[in-house]
């Protein structure tokens, strides 16, 4: 599943390299980085998981999305220990 998801995201990226290129704005405006969406990809999952509308960001559980936050949070807390 998360190989086809890095595949979907490499695929937004060439194509918005791509379209970028054939209208001429590739050298005054490139493309967003990959990251960019990477990010975008994070932020409509997110609102999945919550049931928030991913268009408005609107909506949801809040304890559903304070649950995931708690779980990043304790990652990052994990990683912090192991010195990362």
């Amino acid at each position: 599943m998360h190989d086809e998801i890095a595949k979907a995201i490499a695929r937004a990226f060439e194509t918005a390299a791509s379209e970028l290129g054939a209208i001429g704005l590739a050298q005054d405006m490139p493309a967003p980085p990959e990251d960019y969406f990477v990010a975008v990809a994070h932020q409509g999952l997110f609102c999945d998981l919550c049931g928030a509308e991913r268009a408005t960001l609107e909506g949801g559980d809040v304890s559903v999305a304070t649950a995931i936050i708690n779980n990043y949070q304790g990652l990052k807390d994990s990683w912090a220990q192991a010195g990362q």
